[in-house]
């Protein structure tokens, strides 16, 4: 529509203000759409947080617990690998009575 209108004599022509017929229906169309959007960022960072949050609780039951990783190094022209095991962290039970042990050999 606004193209044909562009190619219409200057008497004829319509102005760009004429084609917006209801500006306030206008709006509130924008209004609702914005706050759609924002209702919408709402729940994805509710659910990325959610979800942040359960990944950090795995972790600490199950990577934190451990020394070290398991890891695989495997030969390049050879189908050999070698794999260590998962080590998990000694107590502080065992920590304080390895101290103990060797404050009393020194």
């Amino acid at each position: 529509m606004q193209k044909e209108n562009e190619g219409q004599d200057d008497v004829i022509k319509v102005g760009t203000d004429d084609f917006n017929i209801d500006p306030d229906y206008f709006e509130t169309l924008l209004d609702r759409n914005a706050n759609k959007i924002e209702e919408t960022k709402k729940e994805v960072a509710w659910n990325i947080e959610w979800h942040t949050l359960k990944l950090n609780k795995l972790k600490n039951k199950f990577y934190d617990v451990l020394d070290f990783e398991k890891y695989t190094v495997k030969a390049m022209r050879t189908v050999h690998y070698v794999t260590t095991f998962r080590v998990p962290k000694m107590s502080e039970f065992l920590n304080k009575n390895i101290e103990q042990f060797r404050a009393l050999i020194a």
